[in-house]
């Protein structure tokens, strides 16, 4: 993946944010035990807090850039889950590729941190997302963990 300008980082970081959104929509219809359902409705609603933060946040500042261009591998497909799978998912199954979608998130915005490392605002705003993602992950681990630990 290569990013030439910060401008394509936020587009493809909002891009992510909807595709999770669409994710732990869907997985949320689905799902026939009320905490999933509750627990993607809550994600939906933070990763649209997600979305909306990238989208109105400042970047004017920051639209030059003197770095090299960013090249990371996303590692997407390490975390692909076929659409069909995704209608024929248990209950767990569901929360593992939540966990996973989280995980990716995370990765890419410590990715987006490294590289504005040099820019102290940028580099705060992405290590916040780190943080929001990680928390997310921890929350369906800690579910998951849970549900396994009751049987």
């Amino acid at each position: 993946m290569k990013f030439n300008t910060l401008e394509e980082s936020i587009q493809y970081a909002i891009k992510q944010e909807e595709i999770a959104i669409t994710l732990y929509t869907h997985l949320s219809s689905i799902s026939t035990n009320l905490q999933a359902k509750e627990e993607f409705d809550r994600l939906v609603v933070m990763e649209t807090e997600h979305k909306v933060n990238l989208q109105n946040y400042s970047w004017d500042e920051y639209k030059s850039r003197d770095d090299d261009e960013i090249y990371f591998d996303l590692k997407t497909s390490d975390y692909l889950v076929k659409p069909d799978d995704i209608n024929n998912m248990s209950f767990l199954e569901s929360i593992i590729v939540a966990a996973k979608r989280e995980k990716q998130a995370m990765e890419m915005y410590q990715k987006f941190a490294e590289a504005y490392s040099k820019n102290e605002k940028l580099n705060s705003f992405f290590l916040q997302m780190v943080e929001e993602e990680a928390r997310h992950k921890y929350e369906l681990e800690s579910l998951y963990e849970d549900l396994i630990n009751e049987r």
